[in-house]
């Protein structure tokens, strides 16, 4: 309702790694990617990250080697924090796909998104907009509203909300994603990357860059 999805056939499994109050451990929520995994799921969406910086993320990175080792495909967001993802783990790690943001003029969400020769793809996350404080212009992204989404000036009607950030990207990917293994079931996760990386438009440097990986998705 009210929103076109990428992949709007999929068979969403909703995980809930927080209690109500929105707040808890990182802890919690790897534990629901291990769970979404050990219960079929396909690809698993992550729209997290330390904050501002954990190089080292010791039970993330064991889940992601066991959720990898499954052939799930886990996506994450790349951070909003102008910050390199090397610097962050597990969007650092391999077996993750690590999603930078751009906005609707096909550049680099320059105010938030995090960079680095380890981004895979960009996907649209909110823009443009260089300046933090033209905070409402880059909030382009319609999501659906939650219990902690008041701000009357980013409302859409009473069950929608504009955002951005790099967790508005990725979900972008995993759709994508989720379009491919419906279209051949029997791809794993090494290629489902590869095709994500092959596929996308280059818009900067001539191949692979640290501001948008592969380009944009496509």
């Amino acid at each position: 309702l009210g929103i076109a999805g990428i992949a709007p056939r999929a068979t969403l499994m909703p995980v809930k790694g927080f209690p109500r109050e929105g707040s808890g451990l990182d802890s919690d929520l790897w534990r629901a990617v291990l769970y979404a995994a050990e219960n079929g799921a396909q690809v698993i969406n992550t729209s997290w990250s330390c904050n501002p910086l954990c190089p080292d993320n010791p039970l993330a990175e064991e889940i992601v080697r066991l959720v990898h080792a499954m052939d799930v495909v886990i996506v994450t967001s790349a951070g909003n924090h102008l910050t390199d993802v090397l610097f962050n783990s597990p969007e650092n790690m391999r077996e993750t796909i690590t999603v930078a943001s751009h906005g609707e003029d096909d550049r680099p969400s320059a105010s938030f998104t995090n960079h680095g020769w380890l981004v895979d793809v960009a996907a649209p996350g909110g823009g443009p907009s260089d300046d933090r404080s033209v905070w409402i212009a880059r909030r382009n992204i319609l999501s659906l509203r939650a219990s902690a989404n008041l701000d009357d000036l980013l409302s859409v009607g009473d069950d929608y909300y504009r955002l951005s950030g790099t967790s508005m990207a990725a979900p972008h990917v995993s759709g994508v994603a989720a379009l491919l293994l419906s279209a051949q079931p029997e791809l794993g996760y090494e290629s489902v990357r590869r095709r994500l990386r092959q596929a996308a438009t280059d818009l900067l440097a001539p191949g692979h860059d640290p501001v948008m990986g592969a380009g944009r998705l496509d």
